[in-house]
């Protein structure tokens, strides 16, 4: 096989010197040719509320039981002092288009599978509850959430670190915020001005007031709406050129014949297709504005017209950075008065004879189905005329809970999509477990004996802030844009933080590793006193600054 960089096609070679062009083969390209034209990234972080249960939900094919969830089946060593890691392609959980990834996922991800990472075992050090900005690597300025948290100072996002960075943001384009938790102690995006919500004022929930600023208030020139051909679209004309070549030749059966001709029909609609999808103009004048966001969850007309508003300001190139406090259903389910303390605090209750985890997985999956997955849908579609790749190809979308199980700091529940103009590999369920190390309860009625019926099928793994050091270096960050050597400085010197902990002089990394105080002896509603030592001790401090080793 050969790859020709100037047509970017590749060709088999026979043994006489013919040769078939063939479509582009991604995976077989040479690694040196996959780094160019890494094009124009945007990050778009999802963030649903509430700890919804048993966040089991979210790996692939669980069902009950879940007394003790089994890892992926391949094993890879990324060496350097780090421990193996059990990853296993999304398609293996697949074997059909209707078969469900997941309870969350449902069938909605299935088209994406290969733009796609499902992460297990990424731990927080300390149990929390609603800690918005802990997803983004934040701590809240409210006096009342410090004090329980160790007394830290306020620091920003990550979504506001890489929104300010020149190199990632060169126009100074506004961080897009909107949707749930407001601006209260624990919203999501952060600055340094005195734990500030990143943008003042939240969009709000009208679809109007998102769109007007997305595009000053519609008067953003358009540049048109015409439609691209995906670079793909020559490839399969070459395929057809030699299909055709070979059809037409005597020596070929009548039956061959038929054969290839219904191949090359597929070829033409496989090529028709490319031709419609690939929209990459600035155009938003026509988009619907109805509605509320808080409709996007149960409402596929409001999801869509919110996925559109998205896709086309990227298009636009009116924001690079998304925070979107994802919708929940509301209202009542079987009965049941409070989402929050009758479902989400009780995992194991029973709501309507159902497990209430299960409902409140149901009810992310209609998240799933009405926003995210349309949105995946629209950047996968278009073409982004920086590199000729996908829009999905060249950024990064993750879609998260707020916090660990119930209120807890375990296994916060990861899905990333896209590739980050090829910075990232994709397609994969990865297990960060070091099942040596043991399993650990959580929080809220769960426990760490492995196959009770309340197991919480946690095991020590790695920092949860390993993959906000993933995001902003797949962004094109360096540690020297977003390391702040001011914190974490408890921890230096010690020699009673664990075995892979003594003596540190330097973390790096992004955010806290833990509170100020890690004494154990705070008494509050969280229970440091339970958690601190052993989330410390079971984390490998000299690994806090390294982004997560990806199976390629």
């Amino acid at each position: 096989m050969k790859f020709d960089r100037l047509s970017r096609r590749m060709f088999l070679r026979g043994a006489a010197g013919a040769s078939l062009s063939i479509p582009l083969l991604e995976s077989l390209v040479p690694r040196e040719a996959r780094a160019q034209g890494v094009g124009v990234r945007r990050f778009i972080s999802i963030i649903s509320p509430y700890d919804m249960g048993h966040h089991a939900s979210w790996l692939p094919n669980t069902n009950s039981p879940l007394t003790n969830i089994g890892q992926p089946s391949r094993t890879f060593a990324p060496g350097n002092g780090h421990h193996d890691i059990r990853w296993q392609p999304l398609t293996d959980f697949v074997p059909n288009s209707s078969t469900p990834l997941s309870i969350v996922a449902g069938t909605a991800f299935n088209p994406y599978l290969s733009s796609m990472n499902l992460m297990r075992s990424l731990n927080h050090t300390v149990r929390y509850g609603h800690g918005g900005a802990f997803v983004l690597g934040g701590i809240p300025g409210d006096a009342g959430i410090l004090a329980e948290r160790g007394i830290l100072p306020t620091i920003e996002t990550a979504d506001v670190v890489l929104n300010k960075n020149r190199a990632f943001n060169p126009a100074g384009l506004p961080l897009i915020f909107c949707g749930n938790s407001g601006f209260g102690p624990d919203a999501y995006s952060y600055s340094a001005n005195g734990g500030a919500a990143a943008n003042n004022t939240c969009l709000g929930d009208d679809l109007l007031a998102i769109y007007n600023r997305l595009f000053s208030n519609g008067t953003l020139p358009e540049n048109g709406a015409g439609t691209i051909r995906h670079p793909r679209y020559d490839i399969l004309t070459r395929v057809q050129e030699d299909y055709t070549r070979v059809r037409n030749s005597r020596r070929i059966s009548a039956v061959d014949r038929q054969t290839l001709d219904n191949a090359l029909d597929q070829f033409r609609d496989t090529q028709m297709s490319l031709t419609r999808v690939a929209t990459s103009s600035c155009s938003h004048r026509s988009l619907s504005r109805q509605g509320t966001f808080w409709q996007a969850a149960s409402m596929p007309t409001i999801g869509a017209a919110m996925a559109d508003l998205i896709v086309a300001s990227i298009m636009c190139d009116s924001a690079r950075v998304f925070t979107i406090g994802a919708p929940q259903l509301q209202g009542t389910h079987n009965g049941q008065i409070d989402q929050h303390e009758e479902v989400s605090h009780v995992p194991f209750s029973q709501v309507g004879g159902r497990n209430s985890w299960e409902l409140s997985a149901e009810r992310k999956n209609a998240i799933v189905r009405n926003f995210v997955a349309p949105l995946l849908n629209r950047l996968s579609a278009a073409t982004d005329p920086s590199n000729g790749r996908s829009y999905l190809y060249n950024s990064l979308v993750y879609f998260t809970a707020e916090s660990g199980i119930a209120h807890g700091y375990g296994s916060h529940p990861v899905m990333l999509f896209g590739n980050a103009g090829g910075s990232v590999s994709s397609g994969n369920y990865i297990d960060y477990a070091n099942r040596a190390r043991g399993a650990f309860a959580g929080a809220d009625g769960f426990t760490d004996t492995v196959g009770a019926p309340d197991f919480s099928s946690n095991w020590w793994g790695v920092h949860y802030n390993r993959l906000l050091v993933t995001i902003l270096q797949a962004m094109g960050l360096s540690p020297a844009d977003y390391e702040n050597h001011s914190l974490n400085q408890q921890l230096y010197g010690r020699t009673d933080l664990g075995a892979g902990n003594q003596n540190l002089q330097n973390i790096g990394g992004f955010g806290f590793a833990l509170p100020q105080d890690i004494s154990g002896q705070m008494t509050n509603s969280w229970g440091f006193n339970t958690y601190i030592r052993p989330g410390l001790e079971n984390q490998d401090l000299r690994m806090f600054s390294r982004p997560l080793p990806l199976p390629t």
